[in-house]
């Protein structure tokens, strides 16, 4: 989720005065989610909506682990996406 889009333009393609908590690294998740949900059944989505939520509660992505706050930015951001991408179809 860290290099998704990394080498392509779309992170500046984001919209961030509409997702003001996305930052240019945590965009890479976010459009990772978006396009994920392009592929997915609503079934599926209802599912990896529900499991990006229960790992987000995830005690290892705090902050008393290394990189937990990173990681949990990442996951946030992917959730944001999964869901930008839901109200778009």
């Amino acid at each position: 989720m860290e290099t998704y889009e990394c080498e392509g333009t779309r992170r500046f393609d984001v919209d961030y005065d509409r997702h003001p908590q996305l930052t240019y690294e945590t965009a890479g998740a976010f459009l990772a989610g978006f396009d994920s949900a392009a592929m997915m059944s609503i079934e599926a989505l209802q599912l990896v909506d529900a499991a990006t939520e229960s790992l987000g509660r995830n005690p290892r992505l705090g902050d008393r682990y290394d990189r937990g706050e990173d990681r949990l930015a990442l996951v946030l951001a992917f959730g944001r996406g999964l869901r930008a991408g839901i109200q778009g179809r």
